[in-house]
């Protein structure tokens, strides 16, 4: 049986690599005490930060990447076949993520002051548990383009 463990990662996790004009991360404290990282790649961030800023609709992306021990490195995003997008929800076709490197789905909720927006809805949450190749559901909840951050809440998949 699978179980869904909550990590709350932002940005870019602290990259110490990472040229200095990207911002540190804001973390949003964590939803649960076990934590596996998951990291971003820059690319990664700041295609969320550029699709994502000030958009008014829920979009969906594929996430691409591969899993080194015990972390799994998200390098790259794809735009799937959507269907339809509107303001609290969209549909796509699963099977246009289908890749090896595969690990999971992103999407964005419209930004609000609160941290409401930032929490999964039952949909999101029986979506990813009903995907049996994804490791990692992400939620874009703010994202500012000019200085390529975005606030990502992250589900992670393990087995139990």
């Amino acid at each position: 049986m699978k179980k869904i463990i909550t990590l709350v990662l932002a940005g870019l996790l602290g990259c110490n690599s990472c040229t200095n004009s990207l911002k540190q991360p804001e973390v949003i404290p964590p939803l649960s005490k076990q934590e596996s990282p998951v990291v971003y790649f820059p690319k990664v961030i700041n295609n969320l930060s550029f699709v994502y800023d000030n958009l008014k609709r829920e979009i969906p992306m594929c996430l691409e990447g591969l899993i080194i021990g015990n972390k799994v490195l998200v390098t790259d995003v794809k735009l799937p076949f959507i269907y339809i997008s509107e303001a609290d929800s969209a549909s796509y076709e699963p099977m246009s993520c289908a890749s090896q490197n595969y690990v999971g789905m992103v999407h964005n909720h419209i930004y609000d002051v609160s941290d409401y927006n930032c929490i999964p809805s039952k949909r999101d949450l029986e979506r990813f548990e009903n995907d049996p190749h994804a490791i990692v559901e992400a939620i874009v909840c703010k994202t500012n383009r000019k200085t390529d951050s975005a606030k990502i809440r992250t589900l992670i998949k393990t087995k139990k």
